[in-house]
């Protein structure tokens, strides 16, 4: 996954978003794909017409909404434990977390 950034937990990445609002964090979890966006001019206001991949990511009794290219395929990686690299960003006042990169560290349920 490129440079080795600090292991950020989760639960201090929510108490504290401010500390790490829009920079590049490495964070552990589980993953629970929740589905894809539709992709077309009317959902993509401004963007390319791209596809994402949406799941929660959980730890340490917190749950983060992310997101991610379908490439990264989210949903193959669902149930398992999980570490990634991406940013969070605050999107109509609420956090949320944009994967640029996953690897599975442990085993799916």
């Amino acid at each position: 996954m490129g440079q080795r950034l600090p292991l950020v937990s989760l639960a201090k990445l929510v108490r504290n978003p401010r500390r790490f609002l829009n920079k590049r964090v490495r964070v552990r979890g589980r993953l629970h794909y929740i589905g894809q966006t539709p992709g077309g001019s009317v959902y993509t206001v401004n963007l390319p017409e791209l596809s994402y991949d949406v799941a929660l990511i959980c730890a340490e009794g917190q749950k983060l909404v992310c997101y991610a290219l379908h490439d990264l395929n989210l949903k193959e990686l669902s149930e398992a434990e999980v570490e990634v690299v991406g940013y969070l960003i605050e999107v109509n006042g609420r956090l949320v977390f944009r994967i640029i990169a996953v690897r599975i560290v442990g085993v799916r349920r």
